[in-house]
């Protein structure tokens, strides 16, 4: 007879404080977040990149490149630079492209504009697409528990800075507490076609967290997906948020890990 797995305790965010304190001991420590479909609702990369595709908001001296790029995923014929960047993004979809080089694309695709330019583009895009309603404004009362306390929490996305910060400092992440895909920038601050480092994805979020946090311990990290994975691994309470099936599937690997009710 097969044996199923209890399914992981669901906790609520006062709950959850509770039992973080508890875990915490007052010692100061980090929690981690990932943010498109945990700390809000939807990919807000995605539409911002499709917003931008659609409005062709790309500047000429990227199109040999993205050319180029389309070229080798047989993406031929006329057409503006947006028209290009869309039918990668659906070839993504369609498993024609690799997904992260997908995400390096779509961090430096802005390159000739400044990262204002960049984030006050996003912000107007978002605002249009209903962000204040796709917030999770339920966080508030366990980052405003853990901020009081000494610990320190941090955004860890694949998704462009540029971009996930306009989502990330409404919920009160400063920029120096985002860990996202940066491309290489200018002395000016000017984006260009290229990327200061990997996208911080899988492992590479525990990774580029390590770098960054100064607190030995990682009390907590929050994630919706199976790319969030190593870094809920990493942490000593793993919670999944509206889990997707495939982190559902995979949450039996994470013995200690809680779902968290919103």
């Amino acid at each position: 007879m097969t044996t199923l797995a209890a399914p992981h305790p669901q906790v609520s965010i006062a709950e959850l404080i509770s039992q973080l304190d508890q875990l915490s001991q007052g010692e100061p420590s980090s929690l981690a977040f990932d943010g498109d479909g945990t700390l809000w609702s939807g990919d807000v990369s995605d539409d911002v990149f499709t917003t931008a595709c659609r409005a062709n908001w790309f500047l000429d001296a990227i199109r040999p490149l993205v050319t180029s790029i389309a070229r080798e995923h047989g993406i031929e014929g006329d057409g503006t630079i947006g028209e290009f960047l869309l039918r990668l993004f659906q070839s993504e979809k369609q498993g024609a492209l690799d997904e992260q080089r997908l995400f390096e694309i779509m961090t430096w695709c802005y390159a000739g504009r400044s990262i204002e330019e960049v984030s006050g583009y996003a912000a107007r895009t978002l605002a249009e697409n209903g962000l204040e309603s796709r917030l999770r404004w339920q966080y508030r009362p366990l980052l405003d528990w853990a901020r009081s306390h000494g610990h320190s929490c941090w955004l860890v996305t694949a998704s462009p800075w540029p971009i996930v910060r306009v989502a990330g400092n409404r919920l009160g992440f400063s920029d120096d507490e985002i860990i996202a895909a940066c491309p290489n920038l200018s002395e000016a601050g000017v984006v260009e076609a290229g990327m200061r480092a990997p996208v911080p994805y899988r492992e590479q979020k525990v990774i580029q967290l390590n770098a960054r946090r100064k607190q030995p311990r990682l009390l907590a990290a929050f994630g919706d997906s199976q790319f969030d994975l190593n870094l809920l691994a990493a942490a000593e309470l793993p919670v999944a948020v509206t889990p997707k099936p495939a982190l559902s599937s995979r949450l039996a690997s994470l013995e200690k890990a809680v779902v968290l009710m919103l």
